[in-house]
């Protein structure tokens, strides 16, 4: 019995020391999760390691070449005339002869066609890497917007429920008010349309708030239980945006579609100058070793013939005409170069494009900000002095209404404007790939 009493003292000393952990998601969480989590990101691993793979092949174009045959054949050959000192005679001959050779061959020139292939997979590689780097960023942003979305759908639903709670006090009022003769019915039901719009308010909010949730879900790659909490993410005054000037600077130096646009050009060069080399001669040499037998052994030797042999070759050969195939492709690629540089200035001027939208976008929310904040400060201190009033019989339950209405506008148009300030910020990180918020995201 004592042993039973200390097992339960135990067991309710060590429920009353439980304490169930809480969970959190942050932004940060969210965005390494989002990058965890992508097949997007598997996928430009994929390419990178095969386009590496597509690098070191072309490096065999430099490197000898090895062949190892080995040949056997039996032939039965009818009616063979045979000389021999009794004369000659007709006879059925076998032949058997096996060989096996080995030849050895290199390169020695090729119109520069494989130095200038050996760099272009080295630049689709360098483009591949780059890829890897938009697909990151691109993965990023999208974690950020989903994640401020979520929050900016759960704070008007939580203003959404605030005024209902002050409508349904109000409404309350209005009700004790009628029933002691003090209020009309029309002001009742004026109060009762304003409930039911923003009951309606308050469902619209609550099913943004699901979908924006789901998509948030969706983006990091696992759910978001009910325990677990989103956090919110600190506004600060003011965050250390470059000017615009420097964004540009910004922009051609650290975004990499500039710096794959940049290795896309180099490739057509570099494709156009690989197909040179049709027009120039092409010069290989060649070792061979061989040996033969009479039998299946190709290392016993023939009676009639050599028994092995050595043979060193070097070949030069020279097209010189295909059919204009050679110049029309050479002058294709001439034309995908010119198309290459036109893309990169093209992208160049619509990535400066967005680095501008996305400064003035910030700054505007911004203000935009300051003025909703007056604005909420201002709307409350009306709602506040407006139910003193209609408590008092000195203002009417269209003026309390109004004041409802105005108060809700204004943290509505805080809410907006609060998270249009991240939003812009996460747009300016995007269009310079320069982190500004300070979050610590891990290498993926």
């Amino acid at each position: 019995m004592p042993r039973i009493f200390f097992l339960l003292s135990l067991t309710l000393f060590a429920l009353q020391g439980f304490v169930p952990q809480a969970f959190s998601l942050t932004l940060t969480e969210a965005v390494n999760l989002s990058l965890e989590n992508s097949d997007k990101i598997k996928q430009a691993k994929a390419n990178i390691d095969a386009a590496d793979y597509t690098r070191l092949s072309s490096r065999a174009a430099f490197l000898p070449k090895a062949d190892l045959s080995y040949t056997y054949t039996n032939a039965e050959l009818s009616n063979q005339t045979v000389t021999t000192p009794l004369g000659s005679t007709d006879v059925d001959v076998t032949s058997e002869e096996a060989n096996l050779s080995l030849t050895l061959g290199i390169n020695l020139f090729n119109g520069f066609t494989d130095i200038n292939n050996y760099r272009l997979s080295g630049a689709n590689l360098s483009i591949q890497k780059l890829n890897h780097k938009i697909s990151r960023q691109d993965i990023i942003l999208s974690a950020k917007s989903g994640y401020i979305s979520y929050l900016k759908a759960r704070d008007q639903y939580t203003v959404a429920e605030q005024t209902l709670k002050l409508l349904q006090a109000q409404k309350h009022t209005a009700e004790v008010s009628y029933n002691v003769g003090s209020l009309s019915k029309s002001d009742v039901l004026r109060v009762d349309v304003q409930l039911a719009s923003t009951q309606l308010q308050l469902l619209n909010a609550q099913i943004a708030m699901r979908l924006a949730k789901q998509q948030l879900e969706y983006l990091i790659g696992r759910g978001i239980p009910d325990s677990e909490t989103v956090q919110s993410i600190p506004i600060k005054n003011s965050y250390p945006v470059p000017e615009l000037i420097e964004l540009y600077n910004m922009l051609e130096n650290n975004r990499s579609e500039v710096a794959a646009a940049k290795l896309s050009h180099e490739s057509a060069v570099l494709s156009k100058n690989a197909g040179k080399g049709s027009f120039y001669p092409k010069l290989s040499a060649g070792y061979t070793i061989g040996l033969y037998g009479d039998d299946l052994n190709p290392t016993g030797g023939r009676d009639a013939s050599y028994d092995s042999s050595r043979v060193l070759s070097v070949s030069a050969t020279w097209n010189l005409f295909q059919g204009l195939y050679d110049y029309n492709t050479y002058y294709a690629n001439a034309k995908r170069e010119q198309i290459a540089a036109l893309v990169l200035s093209d992208l160049r001027k619509s990535l400066r494009l967005a680095v501008y939208n996305a400064y003035e976008s910030y700054f505007s929310a911004a203000e935009m900000l300051k003025v909703a904040k007056v604005g909420v400060t201002a709307a409350q201190e009306s709602y506040r002095v407006m139910q003193n009033m209609f408590e008092n019989s000195e203002a009417t339950t269209t003026d309390l209404l109004d004041a409802n209405i105005a108060l809700n506008s204004a943290l509505i148009s805080r809410t907006a404007a609060t998270y249009d300030v991240i939003a812009a910020i996460a747009q300016i990180e995007r269009a310079v790939e320069t982190e500004i918020l300070g979050l610590e995201i891990r290498d993926n």
